[in-house]
This record gives structure tokens, C-alpha cells and sequence, in this order.
């Protein structure tokens, strides 16, 4: 169930991109100053953050920002030092990165237990009483259907 949810937000959200020009997805800005295309690397560094901890890796580590940033940082700031970071990377570089984000982020997922995806995630603020699973759609499939609005908007 989970993979058929992610794969459907992924398709929607992708789909929505179908018919955008360059300029629209890196050009034009919504009010914190962000393009499509930082809608759609942010989407992509919190996938690498998932793949990072499926792996037994630090989820900061993929997606490359402080540990303390991630286990202490409202995520306004966090969402903020990823846009800073990546903001100048080229829009064939970012279709790159997305894809390959998601196809590894699938093959973490499938190479996973029922038991596993069910355990308890979270230290610090953020993800105490939620299980893997939960941790995964919030990073996919909910994130892919509301960044696919903000990008909607943006395009007009």
C-alpha cells in the first residue's frame, strides 16, 4: 500500500510538470523566493534523508545539513539551508537528482521488512510516537501532493 501511494503522488506530481518551459519551473518565484525547481530539490533532499535511514546512515548526512539543524530545527530553517545550498544547480541536474532520488528511495523501501517498517522512529522533537512507515509517506507521498500544489500555483 505504501509504494502504490507514493508511486501515485509521485506520477501526479511529475505529471504535473509535463508542459512547464524551463523558465516557468526555475524562473518564476513564489513569496519566500522559491522556484519549482526548489520545490522539487527540497522534495528530493528529504528523499535522500529517508534512503540515508534505511540504510542504517544518519538521515542529516543525506541530506546534508547538521545533525543538530535536523533534530532541533523548526523545519522552516532546515527547508532553508537545503534551498541555500542547492539553489544554483541546473534544471538538467535537478530532473537527474529527482529521479534517481526516488528510484533508490523505492529500491530502500522494498529491500525492507513488514517488522522493520513497522517499528517505532523518532528521537529528539520530531518523530516521537510515529513508526517508520509513517516517517516514509510523510517524506513521500504527502510531500509529493503538497509540493505538487505549490508548484501548480507557480505555474499558474
Amino acid at each position: 500500500k505504501l509504494l502504490s501511494e507514493i508511486e501515485r503522488e509521485w506520477g501526479a506530481l511529475i505529471t504535473s510538470l509535463v508542459g512547464l518551459s524551463e523558465s516557468q519551473i526555475t524562473e518564476i518565484r513564489d513569496l519566500e523566493g522559491w522556484s519549482a525547481k526548489d520545490h522539487l530539490i527540497h522534495l528530493a533532499y528529504w528523499e535522500r534523508g529517508v534512503c540515508f535511514y534505511l540504510a542504517g546512515q544518519p538521515r542529516h548526512v543525506g541530506m546534508e545539513i547538521d545533525e543538530e539543524l535536523l533534530e532541533q530545527g523548526d523545519l522552516d530553517e532546515i527547508n532553508a539551508v537545503i534551498q541555500q545550498a542547492q539553489k544554483d544547480m541546473s534544471w538538467a541536474e535537478v530532473q537527474a537528482l529527482i529521479h534517481y532520488c526516488h528510484r533508490q528511495l523505492l529500491h530502500s523501501i522494498e529491500d525492507q521488512s513488514d517488522e522493520y517498517l513497522l517499528k517505532s522512529f523518532g528521537k529528539g522533537k520530531k518523530g516521537k510516537g510515529q513508526h517508520v512507515v509513517e516517517m516514509i509517506h510523510d517524506n513521500t507521498a504527502d510531500h509529493f501532493a503538497e509540493h505538487r500544489e505549490y508548484i501548480q500555483v507557480l505555474a499558474g
